[in-house]
């Protein structure tokens, strides 16, 4: 896609930087992002304002304002991870958080992973302290229900993607806010950065008329489209200026301001890993969660997922 972006550089000019990053390989393009998305906390301002809480910014304020929440009465964290690909956005910001880039970047690498650093380690450790604020029976409980359970004031916090505001804003009776992950004490990861993708497309490049897809694509994300698609969809275009004030709400204005503010993107954890590893770390992770496993032999499972994958990658 490389040659078609500078042919028509006020079209690739339009589209978010940070959102052409994880379609970007060895300074060339491979695809357009259409949509963002980002992970963060909401939380209840009503219930905050009750108990007179300030938004905590680090992981020891956190965890303080969680047990604030339990003493009065509320679970501080709904939790639904009967499919548990909802523990992987957890684990990824962790993973995230607690290491470097670059050992990150090397295990994430099909070919040279090995997940030997203390790290991953540690940040199933912070998971593992949150235990105590979730919701009872998380691995029995979807994630739809986990959003009720935040909508109808049962729960004070709730982990969410930006993408999920304009489904449960109209449903809220109590108004929410943003919560960005914290930055944890110790922690040799980048706490700017946020979990989180954007969708797009991509054109093969045995196809017939490659001109007539990019045009198509062009065509998709041309500013006047984009505030449609924001309208019209509700979701969150990856064109600068399309959410505004009149394609979304003040709350989805925000949502986006947070995704694009960010230092950088972590993505999903089933997007950046190979399969085989995130089924070692989620397995894993439901049965900690039920307290059937603990913290090292999770990651000898991952490590030895790791292990399976680097071979067949010679």
């Amino acid at each position: 896609m490389t040659g078609y972006a500078q042919e028509d550089k006020a079209w690739h000019d339009q589209l978010m930087e940070s959102q052409l990053v994880p379609f970007t390989l060895d300074n060339k393009l491979y695809g357009v992002p259409l949509t963002i998305d980002g992970k963060t906390f909401f939380y209840n301002k009503d219930i905050f304002a009750k108990l007179n809480l300030a938004v905590p910014t680090t992981w020891s304020e956190f965890l303080s304002t969680l047990q604030t929440l339990k003493d009065n009465g509320y679970t501080p964290i709904t939790f639904g991870n009967k499919a548990p690909w909802a523990s992987s956005h957890y684990i990824g910001t962790l993973n995230q958080r607690m290491g470097d880039e670059s050992t990150r970047e090397k295990d994430y690498n099909r070919a040279t992973g090995t997940f030997e650093d203390p790290g991953y380690v540690e940040a199933l450790k912070k998971m593992q302290e949150l235990i105590p604020y979730f919701n009872k029976d998380v691995n029995g409980l979807d994630h739809e229900f986990a959003i009720q359970m935040f909508i109808d004031q049962k729960a004070a916090i709730f982990y969410a993607e930006t993408a999920e505001v304009r489904l449960e804003e109209p449903k809220t009776k109590s108004p929410w806010g943003f919560l960005d992950f914290p930055a944890i004490e110790g922690g040799k990861g980048k706490p700017k950065f946020l979990t989180g993708a954007p969708e797009g497309f991509m054109i093969s490049a045995t196809m017939k008329h490659p001109k007539e897809a990019v045009k198509f694509l062009q065509f998709l994300t041309s500013k006047a489209q984009a505030e449609k698609f924001v309208k019209d969809v509700g979701k969150y275009s990856a064109v600068k200026g399309a959410v505004n004030a009149n394609t979304a709400t003040p709350l989805g204005i925000e949502a986006v301001e947070r995704v694009t503010a960010a230092e950088g993107l972590a993505l999903w954890l089933d997007t950046d890993l190979d399969i085989k590893i995130v089924d070692a770390y989620l397995a894993g992770t439901q049965q900690m969660l039920n307290g059937e496993k603990s913290l090292e032999e999770i990651i000898q499972d991952v490590r030895k997922a790791a292990q399976q994958v680097r071979e067949q990658s010679k």
